[in-house]
């Protein structure tokens, strides 16, 4: 077993939480909130412990605002209590789970009004090392008949499908499965039936489910044999969801889409996509980019904590488009500093990956992200996806499994 980092993040200017919201795991990216918990909780087809529930917010309007991991519909035993701007990381309490078993987060901001960053988690499965990855916090409507749209692997689920592939695509650098594909669907009205299932380096994957027409709920590819899953690579495999309308009448609404990925090496990635936008190079570039979740740039950097020891490598970005007059340069930032970088050919396009460098992220280090800088005047450019290998330096995972070996004073670090 191995632990893996399962981030949600949002636009780095924030996100107001004014009523009691849930929030997807798993790299998701957030653009709205909602008070429904369905559309946000998702399952987790391998048993496993999660800790160390962490948020990174900018201010608590007034009371304190309370952060619950939600297990099965219910409140979990990690909780925080969030008294203002700042990073708050409980780290007296675990929840284990079952395989099967649906989770996600509840910030309560009625009358608090916090603004928040991020949320954190690690998850430790009981055999092997799995990493949820997931589409979320958001609304996707379909309602062309006989298209197919495609989808990235995680990020941000509002405005990030695409009709051309090439502007989801992930490319993931680690000897590995994907399976237990799952999708929740709220509304569908569809005549006939919807397929959501994986691509694999432009092709169709093993994994898929068929949403029959008016059918809304859960709907899972859940793992049995090898014929359910797809493997990716240490030499880089390009990685998406696709979904297919039927004919006739077509009115179909996603809300979570994701998959687990599992290796047996300790290593898992960290991925982003969803919701990008062109960004201006006029007077410069200088944008910063969440660390994993969501794909949308902002002028200011807010970063995410590590909550514990990792080594970064293999860093990629994959760029729709490039009109920048001169070469970007894309970089892994925070606290400490750190060698994983990109220089960007002028005017190219597609993946691009750092092979040579690799960073000890230490688990005192608060403020993750990545940034794009040149000196342009003029042009734009879009970055659609990133992703990173990481591999955890965690010496003992089975602190979740054992209370007594989790630091138990203070309940709630918080790093102003």
């Amino acid at each position: 077993m191995a632990l893996t980092y399962q981030p949600t993040t949002v636009t780095m200017a924030g996100l107001a939480v004014s009523g009691n919201d849930y929030f997807t795991l798993g790299d998701s990216g957030v653009t709205t909130v909602g008070a429904v918990e369905a559309n946000a909780s998702v399952t987790y087809r391998s048993a496993g412990g999660f800790s160390y529930l962490s948020a990174n917010l900018a201010s608590v309007s007034t009371s304190p605002a309370p952060i619950h991991f939600r297990v099965g519909g219910a409140n979990g035993n990690q909780v925080l209590s969030c008294t203002g701007g700042g990073i708050f990381t409980d780290v007296s309490h675990t929840d284990v789970i079952t395989a099967g078993t649906a989770v996600d987060v509840l910030v309560s901001g009625s009358g608090t009004t916090p603004t928040l960053y991020g949320i954190e988690v690690l998850f430790a499965a009981s055999s092997g090392t799995v990493k949820k990855l997931c589409l979320g916090n958001a609304t996707t409507a379909l309602s062309a008949a006989s298209t197919t749209t495609y989808f990235p692997i995680c990020g941000a689920l509002a405005t990030s499908s695409s009709t051309t592939e090439t502007n989801v695509e992930n490319k993931l650098y680690v000897n590995g499965t994907l399976r237990n594909l799952f999708g929740y669907v709220s509304v569908n009205t569809s005549t006939n039936a919807t397929t959501l299932g994986t691509r694999i380096a432009t092709a169709n994957g093993n994994c898929s489910v068929s949403i029959a027409g008016s059918s809304t709920g859960s709907f899972e590819d859940i793992f049995s044999t090898t014929g359910d899953s797809d493997t990716v690579s240490s030499s880089g495999t390009i990685v998406d969801y696709y979904v297919t309308t039927g004919t006739g009448t077509v009115s179909i609404t996603f809300r979570t889409i994701g998959i687990e990925l599992t290796t047996t090496d300790n290593s898992s990635v960290v991925a982003s996509g969803g919701d990008p936008s062109s960004v201006s190079g006029s007077g410069g570039l200088n944008e910063s980019f969440a660390f994993g979740g969501i794909a949308l740039g902002n002028t200011t950097a807010q970063g995410n904590p590590s909550l514990t020891p990792f080594t970064l490598s293999e860093l990629t970005v994959n760029l729709a488009s490039n009109g920048l007059n001169v070469a970007p340069v894309f970089a892994l930032k925070g606290n400490n500093t750190y060698t994983s970088s990109i220089s960007v050919t002028m005017s190219a396009t597609g993946f691009f990956t750092d092979v040579t460098h690799s960073d000890n992220i230490p688990t005192s280090e608060t403020g993750l992200y990545y940034n794009a800088s040149c000196s342009s005047t003029s042009g734009t450019f879009k970055m659609v996806t990133t992703s990173a290998k990481i591999q955890m330096l965690e010496p003992d995972e089975d602190f979740w499994v054992n209370p007594a070996l989790i630091p138990s004073d203070p309940t709630i670090v918080v790093y102003q």
